[in-house]
């Protein structure tokens, strides 16, 4: 039975220490992002926000370098979405919840934001080309359209490890009730 509580521990503390790491990342990399869109249009230079978007705001109208911005911090925001939830998800291991329906649905939750962030690739980096080329009357952004089909498949694989573990806390509750 120590073991089993050491165990127990171990998974609070590492959940813990995650969720931290996590929360970080879900502050910092906004406002790093925000400042290195900044500096782009104050100073010049390219921006890597992710594969795809790629940004020289110093070359942009300021309506362009606008909506640029807005597309990219949304293709950030989606992509950082699965990182909260399962932030949640360590929250709920932290405090002993291994095996529970809440544990699972935040589970599902995370595979379900993984694998729309892969289309946000597919839909967010064209429109916004296409918004950025409408505002300014020329081709100032190219269209790109990407899809990786890891991030599809492995959100695909966590939802359905979610609905396996939703399923186990179902029988688990049932299990405990009865005599």
């Amino acid at each position: 039975m120590a073991v089993l509580l050491d165990t127990t521990q171990r998974i609070s503390l590492w959940s813990n220490r995650l969720r931290l790491v996590l929360g970080v990342i879900l502050i910092a990399l906004p406002l790093l992002a925000i400042a290195a869109l900044l500096a782009s249009r104050s100073f010049g230079g390219v921006v890597y926000l992710s594969d795809i978007v790629r940004l020289d705001l110093s070359t942009m109208s300021a309506p362009a370098a606008l909506v640029a911005s807005f597309g990219a911090l949304v293709d950030l925001a989606l992509r950082l979405l699965p990182l909260l939830f399962l932030r949640n998800l360590l929250g709920f291991w932290a405090c002993g919840s291994f095996l529970s329906q809440a544990s699972a649905h935040m589970l599902q939750l995370t595979g379900i934001t993984i694998a729309l962030g892969a289309f946000g690739g597919l839909v967010i980096a064209p429109v916004t080309g296409l918004l950025v080329n409408a505002t300014t009357g020329t081709k100032t952004l190219p269209m790109t359209i990407g899809l990786d089909l890891a991030p599809l498949i492995a959100g695909g694989v966590i939802y359905l490890v979610g609905m396996v573990m939703r399923e186990a806390a179902r029988l688990a509750e049932e299990a405990a009730l009865t005599i």
